[in-house]
């Protein structure tokens, strides 16, 4: 009983391995397609316009006119 028990444990412990590995997979995949599109982004010409969280360990730099004409835009969209 002890056995059928311990290898029932096992089995289960596998399936959510399984689990677990195919997300780790998925993850993965979502990141690197997120990776491409950001550095085609950046390869298209786009610049930053949002300023940065003045917390980040790398400030990047972004201009401020074009943050103000899209502040001006979103106000008067909503």
């Amino acid at each position: 009983m002890i056995a059928r028990t311990t290898i029932t444990a096992i089995d289960e412990v596998n399936r959510e391995r399984c689990h677990i590995g195919s997300e780790q997979n998925k993850l993965q995949f979502i990141m690197s397609n997120l990776t491409s599109q950001t550095r085609n982004i950046e390869a298209d010409g786009a610049v930053a316009v949002i300023p940065p969280l003045s917390n980040r360990q790398q400030l990047r730099h972004y201009d401020k006119h074009p943050h103000k004409q899209r502040h001006l835009i979103g106000c008067s969209i909503n």
